[in-house]
């Protein structure tokens, strides 16, 4: 989901800079406002990784940690998003293994994150 949001962002550069190279004459603060929502975005979701990985927060307690900071979050921009859509990713990992799990039988937790032992 993170990289779904790089690559949003990369898109965008690229769009701008194809712009630029059109319009040499563009103003700084044109391309500093066609970013902001995007650096917006990454910074909050980068501080929101940082903090995870400092708690070294696996399995439940990630979910837990990404479900406080989404639904915390008021707005519909693409913070909020971006929010949900990390929290989504993070649920169909623990979706995949509990259907591993419960339909074929199978725990296959390399990282030891699962609940089930």
């Amino acid at each position: 989901q993170i990289d779904a949001l790089l690559d949003v962002y990369y898109g965008q550069l690229v769009k701008l800079e194809a712009h630029l190279l059109h319009e040499p004459s563009l103003p700084l603060s044109y391309l500093a406002s066609a970013v902001e929502e995007d650096r917006r975005t990454l910074f909050v979701v980068h501080r929101l990784a940082e903090r995870a990985e400092a708690r070294k927060l696996i399995g439940g307690p990630l979910l837990d940690f990404l479900w406080q900071s989404a639904a915390s979050h008021m707005g519909t921009g693409g913070v909020y998003r971006s929010l949900w859509s990390v929290l989504s990713g993070a649920g169909k990992v623990m979706a995949n293994h509990l259907v591993a799990w419960l339909v074929y039988g199978r725990l296959s937790d390399p990282g030891g994150d699962f609940f089930v032992r």
